[in-house]
């Protein structure tokens, strides 16, 4: 598995592929979390940065 950018401002979401970015009408970013949609175990908008996740996928790791 690749490494996860857990440096990043937005930790293992940033390079995630289960991520959307949301951007407000005030022009705020958001992280949503599209695995929120079918496992309550997932935050919606995640606290950031997110250091640890069980649904983390590299973003560029094909979904089976």
């Amino acid at each position: 598995m690749d490494s996860p950018k857990v440096g990043s401002p937005a930790g293992l979401c940033e390079g995630c592929r289960h991520v959307e970015l949301v951007t407000s009408v005030h022009g705020s970013t958001f992280y949503l979390c599209r695995l929120s949609f079918e496992d309550p175990r997932f935050p919606k908008y995640p606290v950031l940065p997110v250091r640890v996740c069980s649904g983390y996928v590299p973003s560029d790791q094909l979904r089976s």
